[in-house]
């Protein structure tokens, strides 16, 4: 079992921080300081924990970025231990986070946005028929606009580079990469990802954007409420 927590970054201390830093640092590059650092800069992280032994088995970070009439729900530090990473806990993030932003920022059009390591990943896009960047369309403006906010924020305008619609962001760097290639070999669900971010196995990502619809809403809400059921299902077994 797996227990989700929610926490402000800036006020972790102790063992939980060191946890989560140390899974970070086992994901990619970074000094335990550069660790802290990134985590320190967000808003709002969850937790993914095991129940019995309290490890710290994932996390996904939140951080808003308002931009005029917008506000954008940038997800970041999203790790998870490889025994974890078929289970859809991303969903229970993204939905209590647009939750949050509805209460919080009442009004404003919402976007997500993520950098993107790995074909597997780019594949949340299929949730998603309005990501950006993407083969079939240009980008429009306002949603290239919000990409590059992002970019400056979240990774320095001397970290990423901009081509056309295309940014790919540079100075994160994951470790372990190629570990099992075989578990690599996962496409994208369309060949886009890997046409326009070639050099992602060195670790370069993709910058992606989502306008959100209330159908896409919904279909997270049924993840969420799924993720409940199971979790109650197995308690109630135990007992």
């Amino acid at each position: 079992m797996v227990d989700i927590t929610q926490h402000n970054p800036a006020a972790l201390q102790g063992e939980l921080k060191n946890k989560i830093c140390t899974l970070h640092r086992s994901f990619f590059d970074l000094e335990i300081g550069e660790a802290a650092r990134y985590l320190e800069a967000r808003d709002l992280i969850y937790v993914f924990s095991e129940k019995k032994s309290g490890e710290v088995v994932g996390t996904v970070a939140v951080k808003w970025i308002e931009y005029e009439k917008s506000i954008i729900i940038y997800l970041g530090n999203v790790v998870f231990c490889e025994r974890y990473q078929r289970q859809n806990f991303t969903s229970h993030a993204i939905f209590q986070s647009y939750l949050k932003t509805l209460f919080k920022f009442p009004g404003k059009k919402i976007y997500f946005s993520v950098f993107m390591t790995t074909p597997k990943a780019y594949n949340m896009g299929k949730r998603f028929p309005h990501h950006f960047p993407c083969p079939q369309k240009k980008t429009p403006d306002e949603v290239l606009s919000i990409m590059k906010i992002v970019a400056n924020k979240i990774a320095g305008a001397e970290n990423y580079s901009l081509c056309n619609d295309i940014i790919v962001v540079n100075n994160f760097k994951k470790k372990k990469f190629m570990r099992n290639p075989s578990k690599e070999t996962i496409k994208s669900y369309d060949g886009f990802f890997e046409e326009i971010n070639p050099d992602f196995i060195k670790g370069n990502q993709l910058l992606s954007v989502f306008p959100v619809t209330y159908k896409e809403v919904f279909l997270m809400a049924w993840n969420s409420f799924y993720y409940v059921v199971k979790k109650m299902q197995k308690n109630l077994n135990k007992a």
